[in-house]
């Protein structure tokens, strides 16, 4: 799974509806579709978003179906449906993150677009199918 926004922890809220929680904070609609990554380029050096043991790639990637508008339309956060891959915790992916879940411009991941319903969290969190965010693999 891909996360292309950081998720605060939070644990005030519990879910009292049918939808899972996302970190204990709060309740989130799901919408699936299809992400096309757009580019892959080296970020030139370690820096804030990348760790030092590593050199990070910017990934660019769209979702299907221009279903972006439906975070733009239910909390006013829209990004002209280009998102910035990240990982968990905000980093940059490295180059053997990078070939070991093959992402490379125009490669296409089914993916669940999350939209907040309730909870002070993330407003819009997507998971791409079979990409862990959370495989720090590379710093080990």
């Amino acid at each position: 799974m891909l996360l292309a926004a950081f998720m605060a922890s939070c644990d005030d809220e519990t879910n009292d509806g049918p939808l899972p929680p996302i970190g204990r904070c709060g309740t989130y609609v799901d919408y699936s579709g299809v992400a096309t990554i757009l580019s892959v380029e080296p970020t030139g050096a370690s820096g804030p978003s990348s760790p030092s043991c590593y050199h990070g790639y910017k990934v660019l990637f769209e979702l299907s179906d221009d279903i972006s508008r439906l975070c733009s339309e239910s909390l006013g956060y829209f990004n002209n449906n280009v998102w910035t891959f990240t990982l968990a915790n905000s980093w940059a992916p490295g180059p053997a993150y990078i070939d070991k879940y093959h992402i490379e411009a125009g490669a296409k991941f089914d993916c669940v677009l999350r939209v907040q319903r309730s909870g002070p969290c993330t407003p819009c969190i997507i998971d791409l199918e079979g990409v862990d965010p959370n495989d720090y693999f590379e710093c080990r």
